[in-house]
């Protein structure tokens, strides 16, 4: 035997079938989805417009911008990776495996 609903559940249950079914057909229109596309590239481009203007302000007082973190951020892992594997190396050679020498 299934227990009882409770009466909290039961009017929960009748309002969300009044109100979610309607907007469950109304998220699945044409219409619906071409306005969240505009809605989405329109946040996309006033994101990069404040990020571009804030970069600018920053830069006039001559401060670091959020891409230059980012670029500084890139170029300290490509020298990490860069030493990872110059370590790598020393290592097989002090093994006393010799790889072979680059001609210049």
């Amino acid at each position: 035997m299934a227990p009882e609903r409770s009466l909290f559940r039961q009017y929960f249950d009748s309002l969300e079938r009044s109100v979610g079914r309607p907007l469950e057909s109304g998220v699945e229109t044409d219409t619906f989805q071409d306005s969240l596309a505009a809605v989405i590239r329109l946040q996309a481009a006033i994101q990069a417009r404040l990020e571009r203007a804030s970069g600018d302000l920053l830069h006039m007082f001559n401060l670091p911008a959020h891409s230059d973190m980012k670029r500084l951020s890139e170029q300290v892992s490509r020298l990490d990776k860069q030493v990872r594997d110059l370590s790598l190396e020393l290592e097989k050679r002090s093994d006393g495996t010799r790889t072979p020498r680059r001609r210049r």
